[in-house]
């Protein structure tokens, strides 16, 4: 099964949305940035059926990632960053 281009952007807008509601404290262009550079890895990609699939996960990592604020992450000398708590 081929999915439309349609489709894909359909869905990619969908995973958008739900990820602005999921982390709120960022910005909507910053989530759609995530999103659209992780949608572009797949860009060679001949099936397509998954790639919304294959976007999200990687995006919620991205974004959780983002949204640490700076105080709660401190280095842990030539370790890295290490969250407190």
């Amino acid at each position: 099964m081929v999915v439309n281009p349609l489709d894909e952007h359909a869905q990619l807008a969908e995973l958008i949305e739900r990820l602005i509601a999921t982390y709120p404290t960022l910005s909507k262009t910053d989530i759609a940035e995530v999103v659209h550079d992780l949608h572009a890895c797949f860009d060679g990609a001949r099936l397509r059926d998954f790639v919304p699939l294959f976007v999200e996960r990687p995006a919620h990592r991205a974004l959780t990632e983002l949204s640490v604020p700076d105080d709660e992450v401190v280095s842990a000398g030539s370790r890295s960053a290490v969250p407190v708590g």
